[in-house]
C-alpha cells in the first residue's frame, strides 16, 4: 500500500505539476500536504484494505477441497 500510495504521489506531481499531461477541474479536491488529487489519493488508501478484507472473508468462505 506505501508503494502504490508514493507511486500515485509521485505520479500526480510529475504529470501535473511537471509534464502538465493532465490537470484537475475546481469540483477535484486537493489533499492540502502532498498537493495532490483527492480521488486518486483515497484509491490508495481504501481500495487496498477493502480488497484485503474482502479476500480474507471470501478464503474463509471456501469449503476444503
Amino acid at each position: 500500500m506505501t508503494t502504490g500510495l508514493s507511486y500515485t504521489i509521485y505520479s500526480e506531481i510529475a504529470n501535473v505539476r511537471i509534464k502538465g499531461t493532465w490537470g484537475y477541474t475546481d469540483l477535484m479536491p486537493i489533499v492540502p500536504v502532498v498537493e495532490t488529487g483527492g480521488t486518486p489519493f483515497l484509491q490508495w488508501l481504501l481500495i487496498p484494505p477493502i480488497l484485503l478484507a474482502l479476500m480474507r472473508v471470501l478464503r474463509r468462505a471456501q469449503l476444503p477441497v
